[in-house]
């Protein structure tokens, strides 16, 4: 049996009638051990996207520009790979990496007050988001205000903020990274 919302994957073997589904310890123990190994490694992703986000310069970016926004500053670095761990795992957050040279735009995703994400966007406007980075529910906030409006990306978000800016209206602006991440962020 594999629950897909919980990760828990669990094997039963029926016996005879009258005695009852039995569990397999031995896969009960691989999978605790699975799992603290990927909660390590969401810790560890947590840590370089924090340091990332406090290793960027506030500048213009060239995606920015290309979206109608010039003069809008973003989180900018040139080699994201400086912050990456050294090892294994480093070097499959590299991988992850879009092609292309820097600059690039860094989005953090929050949950809460905590880094659980970036999103890395070239100057071409290639995307995307760190491996094994927690999105679901993590959204950027472009704009603070009475009401709060979600977008799908930051494109949009800065989009929807000119708008409702030029309707005088105060509002909060969330980026969600994705479609499918949109619903998650609005509750």
């Amino acid at each position: 049996v594999w629950n897909h919302q919980t990760a828990v994957n669990q094997t039963f073997r029926v016996g005879a009638p009258g005695q009852g589904v039995k569990p397999d310890p031995q896969r009960e123990a691989r999978r605790r051990v699975a799992q603290a190994q990927r909660e390590a490694e969401r810790q560890e992703v947590e840590r370089v996207c924090a340091a990332l986000v406090a290793g960027c310069r506030h500048d213009r970016h060239a995606y920015l520009d290309s979206k109608g926004f010039p003069d809008e500053m973003g989180l900018v670095c040139d080699e994201p790979r400086e912050f990456l761990p050294r090892g294994r795992f480093g070097d499959q957050l590299a991988k992850a990496l879009p092609e292309g040279k820097g600059p690039f735009l860094i989005v953090p995703g929050r949950i809460g007050k905590r880094i659980t994400t970036v999103q890395f966007i070239t100057t071409t406007g290639a995307k995307k988001n760190i491996l094994r980075g927690v999105m679901s529910g993590a959204s950027h906030r472009i704009a603070t205000g009475r009401e709060t409006w979600v977008c799908e990306g930051i494109g949009t978000a800065l989009t929807v903020r000119a708008a409702l800016r030029l309707l005088g209206a105060s509002v909060t602006v969330l980026s969600a990274f994705s479609a499918s991440n949109v619903g998650q962020v609005a509750e």
